[in-house]
């Protein structure tokens, strides 16, 4: 029964049965060996994924919620604003590893990441912003 089930557990659930956010699809493909492959497709942006668009929030809730259940009644409210203020400053940090728009020799456009050496065909913030929104929503 649904009511046995954590908190946390519900909200995954509730979570995962919403639409996809933006222009995220999701979409399958037969491998050679037919088997089904299943990924994320951005169509606005291209950007293809084998993760959930909001994998890294949902990862981060497990493991704000793990925290939370480990703190003391007196100490929960500040708990939360440390939470809120730590995932605004990833947020913030990860933002600023990404620069551009750069431009590409057939005049498109492109980002980089100076810590991990990533390259996008999107604005990453954008992605950045609705994670942070996501997270801290779900807190």
């Amino acid at each position: 029964p649904a009511s046995n089930k954590s908190p946390l557990w519900q909200l995954l659930m509730d979570w995962l049965s919403e639409p996809l956010p933006g222009n995220w699809r999701f979409k399958t493909v037969d491998d050679r060996g037919g088997h089904r492959l299943l990924y994320f497709e951005n169509e606005a942006t291209g950007e293809v994924t084998t993760k959930h668009p909001d994998h890294q929030a949902m990862t981060d809730l497990i493991d704000y919620y793990i925290m939370l259940h480990s703190c003391a009644d007196g100490r929960i409210v500040r708990f939360l604003r440390l939470c809120v203020e730590y995932a605004t400053n990833l947020a913030a940090e990860e933002k600023r590893s990404w620069h551009g728009p750069l431009e590409r020799r057939d005049g498109g456009q492109f980002w980089v990441n100076t810590t991990t050496n990533e390259y996008l065909l999107f604005d990453p913030s954008i992605g950045i912003a609705r994670r942070l929104e996501t997270t801290i929503t779900a807190m």
